[in-house]
């Protein structure tokens, strides 16, 4: 101040300079505490501060002052939110998806772009799906066993090849044979023994006959002669019946009867298997060298008339009642999608299985070709008897999800709703419907991909 107060003296103010030393003055009487007036008169800014002791501290205080501030703070923003979500409101351009679960909104141009018609109404001769395999026709099945040990010398067949009925597998070397062949040439000795003494216990009582009638011989004599007779019959036909015992044992070992009937003068040792019927050979359990009885639990071959097959499948039990014997069946396997087999039901399981509630059934087809192979996975459908009328649409109304079938019901012009369905049997490009949509209703023909595109959430459809 003491430049301004010189700056005042140059220019000649008194006035001013006065007035100035007057506030010092009262200034420095303030600051001191005396102002030399009552204290009513002294200025409010101007009177001493009297000391003020600091009020003592209290813990939860503070604590306290927060959680109200926190609340209060957050009741504002709630309140705010709230008005700034009434007030403002998202147009979405046409075309986009609604705010509305489901709702797709077209406009014009895009309309353009879809056809609508009502779901039709059709009655249809209800089929049942149902998946299963491909097996063996096990009455046209057949495993081969020996009926002899022995020692396998050399295989004829392998495995997957086709046999006739009769056609030689294996060739063993059975020591049974042998025995069979020595017990053979034991019988024919025995039945000629026995020949010759029936010709001569014949001769004997024929002779004693003559001799009672003319009263030459006692009746004893005559009667010992036809018993004699009796017994050289029965050994006779006990040596009948030996040796064909003995021949049966070789027509066992695969020997017909010219070759038992050539057999004597030299002993065959080998015996040849042949197959009992014809067919695939689909399994094999022998090796060269490997010596096998008749008791073995596993067949030497196994041959399967593979010209009619099996397919095994299981139906829920909800649908046993719509099937029967005899019932037409379409089958289908993914190696040859475009061809249907024909089929029908030749059994139906008098049980349902308890873990998976369905019912085994069998059904027969026949494959000339050989183009069906057991152990294939395959698709039946069953034509059942009963009739149904369904809603019907076309195929191209269905849009696929995931595991959902879809179709866009329209609700008024431009306004598509989306909806779930059960997509029942395939009728030739049209499908029926099993729930979801009633006869009338009015379908998205064509387009329906285009609405289910603007239906996903806008983040969705950029990924």
């Amino acid at each position: 101040m003491s430049a301004f107060r010189k700056e005042l003296r140059m220019n000649e103010r008194p006035d001013v300079m006065k007035e100035l030393e007057e506030t010092d003055s009262r200034q420095d009487n303030t600051a001191t505490g005396d102002t030399g007036l009552p204290d009513h008169e002294i200025p409010r800014r101007g009177r001493p501060r009297p000391s003020v002791e600091p009020a003592p501290h209290r813990p939860g205080h503070y604590k306290f002052l927060i959680i109200v501030t926190a609340s209060f703070g957050i009741v504002v923003a709630v309140i705010a939110w709230r008005q700034w979500a009434t007030r403002t409101e998202v147009v979405k351009p046409a075309g986009e998806a609604s705010t509305i679960p489901d709702l797709v909104v077209l406009d014009e141009n895009q309309l353009q772009q879809v056809s609508v018609e009502p779901a039709g109404m059709r009655t249809i001769t209800l089929d049942r799906n149902a998946t299963g395999k491909v097996g063996f026709n096990e009455d046209r099945l057949t495993p081969v066993f020996t009926p002899y040990a022995g020692r396998v010398l050399g295989l004829l067949a392998n495995k997957g090849a086709s046999v006739s009925k009769g056609q030689p597998l294996v060739v063993l070397e059975s020591p049974e044979l042998v025995a069979a062949q020595n017990d053979l040439a034991s019988a024919r000795s025995d039945l000629a023994k026995a020949k010759i003494g029936l010709n001569a216990a014949q001769t004997v009582a024929d002779r004693a006959r003559r001799l009672h009638e003319q009263e030459a011989i006692a009746t004893k004599d005559l009667q010992q002669a036809e018993a004699d007779l009796a017994r050289a019959q029965d050994e006779y036909r006990r040596a009948q019946v030996t040796l064909a015992a003995v021949e049966n044992r070789l027509l066992l070992f695969g020997k017909d009867p010219k070759e038992i009937a050539g057999l004597g003068a030299r002993v065959d040792r080998q015996v040849v298997i042949r197959a009992p019927i014809a067919g695939t050979i689909v399994d094999r359990k022998i090796g060269p060298g490997q010596y096998i009885k008749p008791d073995a639990p596993d067949p030497l071959f196994l041959i399967s008339d593979l010209t009619t097959l099996w397919i095994l499948a299981d139906v829920f039990e909800s649908d046993v009642a719509m099937i029967h014997l005899r019932a037409p069946v379409e089958v289908s396997v993914p190696a040859y999608p475009n061809r249907v087999f024909p089929a029908h039901i030749s059994f139906i399981s008098p049980t349902v299985d308890p873990a998976t509630r369905t019912v085994r059934v069998r059904c027969l087809v026949q494959n000339p070709e050989g183009l069906l192979k057991p152990d294939m996975f395959a698709t039946i459908k069953i034509h059942a008897a009963a009739q149904q009328t369904v809603p019907v649409i076309p195929s191209s109304a269905v849009v696929t999800e995931g595991d959902s079938s879809l179709v866009f019901v329209e609700e008024g012009h431009g306004r598509f709703r989306r909806r779930k369905i059960q997509v029942g049997q395939e009728l030739g490009g049209s499908v029926a419907l099993a729930t979801g949509l009633s006869v009338g209703e009015r379908v998205a023909m064509r387009g329906g991909l285009l609405m289910n595109e603007l239906n996903k959430p806008q983040d969705q459809t950029q990924r």
